[in-house]
């Protein structure tokens, strides 16, 4: 198995995370205008990428052992991707730069604003994003392959 990457969107592997590329957000959104907008576009595109992993990661059950973890299980899933977790990232991501278009909404998330959960829909119906306790554990030969 691999880490999934396209010309559109790309993978952190210090921080865990996708995000869209700047042939990306003009290729699902068309908004290239925002590339003029935006002092750093492709830094921006990162950080949102980071803020949505951070959100769909969180969880009081990361106190666990390693294996154990809700982050562990979520990013393990991820890089399965049997479910299409990559596609419901993407669309998520999607969302995230269409409600940024005309706020600054990634800007206030870091200031404390919580995350609006319909830009989170996409992670909740492939099962990305998921409160609350698991009991799965990711297998010891695979834990962190890839990452």
């Amino acid at each position: 198995m691999a880490i999934l990457v396209s010309q559109y969107w790309a993978y952190d592997t210090d921080g865990h995370y996708y995000y869209l590329t700047e042939a990306g957000m003009i290729k699902y959104t068309g908004y290239k205008e925002l590339l003029d907008l935006w002092k750093n576009a492709q830094q921006r595109l990162k950080l949102q990428g980071r803020l949505l992993h951070q959100e769909y990661t969180k969880s009081a059950y990361n106190i666990k052992p390693k294996r154990f973890r809700h982050k562990d299980i979520v990013e393990y899933c991820v890089y399965k991707n049997e479910n299409g977790e990559v596609n419901a990232i993407v669309d998520a991501l999607v969302n995230f730069v269409e409600a940024v278009y005309d706020s600054e909404l990634d800007r206030e998330i870091l200031q404390g604003k919580p995350f609006p959960q319909v830009l989170l829909q996409p992670l909740v119906d492939s099962g990305v994003y998921f409160r609350g306790e698991t009991h799965y554990e990711v297998p010891e030969d695979e834990y962190l392959v890839g990452y």
